[in-house]
């Protein structure tokens, strides 16, 4: 299948950012609001990750 320079840069880029700032790749099934379409795993994940301190607030019970 033919590639053309658009696609090529855009994969690069996000090659760039997958490797470089270890960007996740989404699936589809990993999209599980459809009303703003956020990837609740992975919101949840990166909150653990970075805001340790703030888990404890009432967003605690939205965590599963």
């Amino acid at each position: 299948m033919f590639e053309g320079p658009e696609k090529k840069f855009q994969r690069h880029i996000a090659d760039y950012f997958i490797r470089e700032h270890r960007y996740a790749v989404l699936e589809q099934d990993d999209i599980t609001d459809t009303e703003y379409y956020f990837a609740e795993d992975h919101l949840i994940a990166f909150l653990k990750a970075t805001q340790k301190e703030k888990m404890g607030s009432p967003i605690k019970g939205l965590v599963k």
